[in-house]
């Protein structure tokens, strides 16, 4: 395995103990997304799919586009209506037999309760379903 594949192991690892110690106290959930895509999801709401997280990992993914901007919304908003992060939990699976670190990631998924907290705390992020929550300039971050 390479040394930059170990220097971003530790770091999400390092990550997971604060999120361990801190996920109480998280008053907002992010989205990374573009700009064009934030007016139609201002427009007709949260058509797929979405993932929120903390505000950096939202913000790496915000950046893969050449208008990043990210979506932030109140926890307690959304936090009710979230899901385990299927997706992830699905690529783990699928490379645990190839990388011991993804199936220590999934031991800790097997291992955990299953809850929002455990998908934020292990995986970073969680998935909103479609749905028709509101947003507006209020919401958003430029970055």
């Amino acid at each position: 395995m390479s040394e930059d594949i170990r220097k971003m192991i530790n770091k999400v690892k390092n990550f997971k103990q604060f999120v361990n110690e801190n996920i109480d106290n998280f008053e907002y959930l992010y989205h990374g997304t573009s700009l064009k895509n934030t007016k139609n999801i201002i427009q007709y709401g949260f058509s797929d799919d979405t993932y929120w997280g903390d505000k950096n990992t939202a913000e790496q993914y915000a950046n893969s586009y050449s208008d990043p901007i990210l979506i932030r919304l109140p926890k307690n908003e959304i936090f009710d209506q979230l899901e385990p992060n299927t997706t992830l939990i699905n690529f783990y699976e699928d490379n645990a037999e190839y990388d011991e670190d993804y199936k220590d990631v999934i031991d800790n998924w097997e291992n955990s309760n299953k809850t929002i907290v455990d998908s934020l705390d292990i995986f970073g992020s969680a998935i909103l379903p479609p749905s028709n929550i509101q947003i507006d300039k209020s919401n958003l971050i430029e970055i």
